[in-house]
């Protein structure tokens, strides 16, 4: 079972931009989504999404992967209807996954029916698995949400701090719980409104 905090499982595999290896994404943030199959309704919409998206990640030093158990001419092929009918190129490598190792390390495939689940993962730039989401497959994701964690997971990371219920960037984000009774009154003093929600400008 995958768990956050630990290396994310790491894999070699063909892919649209040539040979990949997870690892060597080390240095920059990862957001590896497995989608169902090339030329899927929903995952035709969701690549065009992350086609969209990946410059704006790149801002954030963050690198998009795709990935299926289809083959990589299947997905070259999908690739380039993509490009002829909508007028997106896809800028991302995209994974072939056709002996099912990497759906199998990801807790991604249904043995018993063979299908494959949906999934996001969020890599730090250490390698470790930061978010995990599976997905109904009849569901797309949300572009926006994808962004918001990336941005959430930066902001906790750099200045020791949660963030809250719908947290956007820019909002105040929380201080860590008080470890003792002495802060909790400390916090009041200073004039946080709640000793156990005390809000920091991010």
């Amino acid at each position: 079972m995958l768990k956050i905090g630990q290396p994310a499982p790491d894999f070699t595999a063909d892919s649209t931009a040539g040979k990949i290896t997870l690892s060597d994404q080390k240095g920059q943030w990862v957001v590896l989504f497995a989608y169902t199959s090339d030329f899927s309704p929903v995952s035709a919409t969701e690549m065009i999404g992350f086609a969209a998206l990946s410059e704006r990640l790149k801002g954030l030093e963050a690198q998009v992967i795709g990935v299926s158990a289809d083959s990589l001419s299947a997905h070259i092929a999908w690739l380039r209807d993509l490009k002829a009918r909508f007028d997106t190129a896809v800028p991302f490598p995209v994974v072939a996954d056709p002996h099912r190792r990497i759906m199998r390390d990801y807790d991604l495939l249904d043995e018993s029916s063979g299908s494959i689940l949906p999934g996001l993962f969020i890599l730090d730039p250490t390698g470790r698995l930061r978010f995990a989401a599976y997905y109904p497959a009849e569901v797309g994701r949300s572009m926006d949400e994808i962004l918001r964690l990336i941005h959430a997971l930066q902001t906790s990371d750099s200045g020791e701090v949660s963030t809250p219920c719908d947290w956007q960037p820019g909002q105040p984000a929380l201080h860590p719980p008080p470890t003792t009774a002495a802060e909790a009154d400390r916090r009041i003093e200073s004039g946080a409104e709640q000793w156990y929600l005390w809000k920091r400008e991010t």
